[in-house]
């Protein structure tokens, strides 16, 4: 028997579990040619535990081992890898680049090339014999990874999007139950960000807001076509405008935000522009209607209580849309241009009989000033 001292690295833990495998290297009897370790154990096999910093004695022969290891239920994972970026063993060194789930008891890790699925209810734990990866082709990079309903994922590349469905089931032959379909998007997203709402997720493409609900997406905005030119840049500044607003610069698997999130109904998105600014829109599903808002946000995200919070280059961030019907922040108001209909010659309409022009604006009770 030998009794064992475990050394507590992790005072978060509950118990410490003892497995057991012969040496291989205390040499060879001369005399008959065998090992002069007489166990069998070739493979670590469960021994037994105990509770945290307790010692535990291993008083068990190879026979019982074996038989108490024989169903394979207690025999450990080699395979396993961790988070934890403190284990020098096994860490799992790419950058996480998204995370989803739990999908039928598993947590998905998504970097620019693979997808790692965690070990079953342990979500710390990254079993590496189940890796994901969509596609053969190196220039192809991971975008993001969403839940669409209970039974499908959608992972989004820079040249597709992929239906990820099954149950993440290990089956006896030592694969999965997974299903990684190509669905042939021929306007894949331009960046890492996503948002969800009433059973679609919203993109923004090279041609505009895109939505898919798990087949080919549908370009939502065919209002903003005369802004998305579908231009590749390189880094150009650009001064084209269209009525005074300059169009949407289309940067093609570079690291730039496109930042979208829905709150309300409501689709906000931010996007670079060719003249370097940024802009933000808002689309509202219901009504099928655009909005321009005259703020740049560099990045925006909403919460599940309903509220979009916004970021911006000089480090501050402020509540957008907190509460319905008032502006930014609920302090200062948002500055908009309404502009009036012009004639093919740049000439502005002149009738001779006089018109009121009303205007119907929830304020949240705050004035109105008109330059």
């Amino acid at each position: 028997s030998v009794t064992l001292q475990p050394v507590v690295n992790n005072p978060n833990a509950t118990a410490h579990f003892f497995f057991r495998k012969s040496s291989s290297n205390l040499g060879i009897d001369p005399n008959t040619g065998m090992s002069l370790n007489t166990s069998t154990l070739n493979l670590f096999n469960y021994v037994g535990q105990s509770a945290l910093g307790v010692s535990f004695k291993d008083t068990l022969s190879d026979t019982e081992i074996l038989q108490m290891n024989a169903d394979g239920t207690l025999l450990p994972n080699l395979y396993l890898k961790t988070l934890n970026s403190q284990d020098i063993q096994n860490p799992l060194s790419e950058d996480i680049l998204a995370i989803e789930g739990i999908y039928n008891e598993r947590m998905l890790y998504m970097t620019s090339s693979f997808i790692y699925l965690s070990d079953r209810l342990s979500p710390d734990a990254v079993d590496t014999r189940y890796t994901l990866k969509p596609s053969g082709d190196p220039s192809e990079k991971n975008l993001w990874l969403k839940k669409l309903t209970n039974n499908v994922l959608i992972l989004a590349t820079t040249k597709d999007l992929y239906e990820i469905s099954g149950t993440l089931l290990d089956l006896p032959d030592g694969t999965i139950d997974v299903n990684v379909r190509s669905i042939g998007e021929a306007y894949p997203p331009l960046s890492r960000d996503v948002c969800h709402l009433d059973n679609g997720l919203y993109y923004i493409a090279a041609d505009g807001l895109r939505v898919t609900a798990g087949s080919n997406s549908i370009n939502v905005s065919p209002q903003l076509r005369p802004l998305f030119q579908n231009i590749i840049l390189t880094g150009t500044v650009h001064t084209t405008a269209v009525h005074g607003v300059p169009t949407v610069a289309i940067y093609d698997g570079a690291e730039v935000n496109y930042s979208i999130a829905a709150v309300r109904g409501r689709i906000y998105f931010s996007v670079p522009c060719q003249d370097g600014t940024r802009r933000l829109y808002v689309f509202d599903i219901v009504t099928k209607t655009y909005s321009l808002l005259f703020t740049d946000p560099f990045k925006i995200y909403s919460t599940q209580g309903g509220e979009l919070f916004a970021s911006y280059g000089d480090g501050t961030s402020w509540f957008l849309d907190s509460i319905p019907g008032y502006g930014l922040d609920g302090g200062q108001g948002l500055q908009f241009k309404l502009r009036t209909v012009f004639d093919a010659n740049q000439q502005p309409r002149n009738r001779k009989d006089t018109f009121t022009l009303k205007l119907i604006l929830d304020t949240g009770g705050r004035d109105v000033s008109v330059d």
